[in-house]
């Protein structure tokens, strides 16, 4: 049987105003002793919000949606967890959706999650984009994008980290240590992140006067397969003395063919991560790896909506700085 206010408030003696007042913690003129009966007799009675009810009262659901690319991607389960925390905290669930890099999909869950009334959405878009289509979707809520550039139309904030200067930090670290031939074995040409990456690697060859070798920079998925798969079946030339990853994922693929193919980390080749996800500790050799402020992302993406729901200025575009941490898979030649 479903647990009403009227019948808690019976069971106490007080109006149903009163017990409204308490259970949707809007009870400033509420005494101590009122309201902790109340919440011991809703307790009692296993008493749950209608949820459906309360959003057609207070226009809130008190969701939002989360779209990632994939959740299983190191990266992007610890902005997830960041941002599941901060909502918990302020009383908000998230709605978990995972396009897996399908933009059909990614403008399918925001239909639905459009549809299930939620405050706001948080997205990581896919790497293919629409623009046409992009342009046809309208929001009536706040949409926080993150990690990666949108054309949607009403973007409140986007937030992101310095692709361009981590990934020049990383190889100014290995043109310092000598090293002179370097690879990129990164993600998709066409994604920002990528494109960022790829401008601080060149940017950093340039700085020491190294010349950019087209078929030194490799595109591809950002997963420890398409690493694997680059170094045990496509030309890696001899010369190569180190390799910037594209993520930590790549970087592990990269290390597993290379000792298959008695190449030694970092003896032979010094490997870059990016990210700094738990693995590139835990792996041997421990990896270096560039550390993204993947919590930080999270949290200032959940500041961003609460500030456009309480109608407080946001700042369209931040950009976090990331970290150089250095471990067991570089060495210096020098």
């Amino acid at each position: 049987m479903t647990v009403t206010l009227r019948k808690i408030a019976e069971a106490l003696n007080l109006s149903t105003a009163t017990v409204s007042k308490v259970l949707s913690k809007n009870d400033h003129d509420i005494s101590d002793q009122t309201r902790q009966r109340v919440l011991e007799k809703a307790h009692e009675l296993n008493y749950s919000v209608n949820v459906i009810a309360q959003s057609m009262r207070t226009n809130q659901t008190k969701s939002i949606g989360l779209i990632l690319p994939d959740i299983k991607n190191y990266f992007f389960t610890d902005i997830a967890t960041s941002i599941e925390n901060e909502l918990i905290n302020r009383g908000y669930l998230p709605y978990y959706c995972n396009t897996y890099e399908s933009f059909e999909r990614e403008v399918l869950q925001i239909k639905y999650l459009l549809s299930k009334r939620v405050d706001g959405i948080i997205i990581a878009g896919t790497n293919m984009r629409n623009i046409n289509r992009e342009s046809q979707i309208h929001f009536n809520c706040p949409i926080i994008a993150i990690d990666r550039q949108l054309n949607y139309e009403g973007i409140s904030s986007m937030i992101a980290s310095d692709n361009l200067g981590g990934a020049f930090q990383a190889v100014d670290y290995l043109c310092k240590s000598g090293h002179r031939n370097i690879m990129y074995i990164s993600g998709p040409a066409s994604t920002n992140t990528t494109k960022e990456r790829k401008r601080g690697y060149l940017k950093a060859l340039a700085k020491y006067g190294i010349a950019a070798r087209p078929y030194y920079i490799r595109h591809g998925d950002y997963t420890a397969e398409y690493g694997y798969h680059t170094v045990m079946y496509q030309s890696i030339p001899k010369e190569v003395t180190a390799i910037l990853c594209g993520n930590d994922l790549i970087a592990i693929g990269v290390i597993k063919a290379l000792s298959e193919r008695e190449i030694r980390v970092p003896d032979d080749v010094s490997i870059i991560g990016y990210d700094d996800t738990e693995i590139a500790s835990l792996f041997s050799p421990t990896l270096t790896t560039v550390r993204q402020p993947s919590s930080w992302i999270g949290q200032f993406a959940v500041a961003a909506f609460f500030n456009c729901v309480n109608n407080v200025a946001v700042e369209p575009n931040i950009v976090l700085n990331q970290e150089l941490i250095v471990r067991k898979s570089t060495r210096a030649l020098n």
